[in-house]
């Protein structure tokens, strides 16, 4: 007996086996699409093959993209645009003779290369000739010769005469002699104890300023005995009345009372040089306690 087997296809598996068909289908469209896509790039890239060499695929361009020529300074232009430069209105000169201003151009930038036009050439340039030294000149300048002071020449007045010069030492030394005056004024005029005899009746003040009086004295020209002279008309200002001498010097006292004495017992035969010198050796006598005692020579 044959039995009869009956299979149930639950329901799900039916839904199942619709979405598996619809899966294909669906896939089955892509591959058509796909296809042709294929087809129509192949027939585009046949298309640009017939101009001979592929056309080159693009490349990416670098960073920054750089669009713009490179900048050249300063710019070559062959053929540059005329410059219309404004001119300045011209006004009526106000004199009738006087030619109109010339107002110049304007310069173009970048300066053109074609050389301006002018419808007058340029004066030629003319260079300067060197000077010439010393100068030429064919009409020399008149000598003018010095004319003669009018006024009339001062005379030169003559030169005073010279001083004699005073003695050398070695003809001092020849004339002066230790003991001229021992029988001068006879044996009972003792001329160098008289001077003595004055000179230690002052004090030690005065001995001094008779040392310094001497000094004076033979100072300048030897010892002449010009201290003691007073002032004159024809001498105003003696050596006494000197800056360095007045009124500082001082014992002008003990040569006079010397001098006078001395005239009353031998009159003029003592010199009033050797009385000063006297006086300086005898001052030096008694300062220095008789330490300071020489023989003094006369006949100045």
């Amino acid at each position: 007996m044959a039995t009869t087997l009956r299979l149930t296809v639950p329901a799900s598996f039916s839904l199942a086996s619709k979405s598996i068909k619809a899966r294909r289908m669906m896939a089955a469209t892509l591959t058509v699409l796909i296809t042709v896509l294929a087809l129509l790039g192949s027939v585009s890239c046949h298309a640009g093959y017939r101009g001979g060499n592929p056309a080159p695929a693009p490349q990416q361009s670098a960073y920054p993209p750089s669009t713009l020529p490179p900048h050249i300074y300063p710019p070559k232009n062959l053929n540059p645009p005329p410059s219309v430069s404004s001119r300045p209105p011209t006004y009526a000169s106000t004199s009738p003779g006087s030619p109109p201003p010339v107002i110049p151009k304007p310069s173009t930038y970048p300066p053109t290369s074609q050389p301006p036009t002018s419808s007058s050439p340029p004066p030629p340039m003319i260079a300067p000739e060197p000077p010439t030294y010393p100068p030429t000149s064919s009409n020399p300048p008149p000598v003018i010769s010095p004319q003669p002071p009018t006024y009339p020449p001062s005379i030169p007045s003559p030169p005073p005469p010279l001083p004699s010069p005073p003695p050398s030492s070695d003809d001092a030394g020849k004339k002066l002699k230790v003991g001229y005056y021992e029988n001068k004024c006879g044996g009972h005029v003792d001329v160098e104890a008289i001077v003595r005899k004055h000179v230690s009746g002052f004090d030690a003040g005065v001995k001094a300023g008779i040392i310094r009086l001497f000094f004076h004295d033979c100072f300048i020209r030897g010892c002449d005995a010009s201290i003691l002279l007073d002032p004159t008309g024809d001498n105003p200002r003696p050596e006494k009345l000197g800056i360095p001498n007045f009124p500082s010097l001082r014992g002008y006292e003990v040569i006079d009372a010397a001098k006078a004495e001395l005239e009353a017992a031998c009159p003029g035969t003592v010199s009033c040089a050797d009385v000063v010198a006297f006086t300086a050796r005898d001052a030096s006598y008694f300062l220095s306690g008789s330490g300071v005692d020489f023989a003094m020579p006369a006949r100045r």
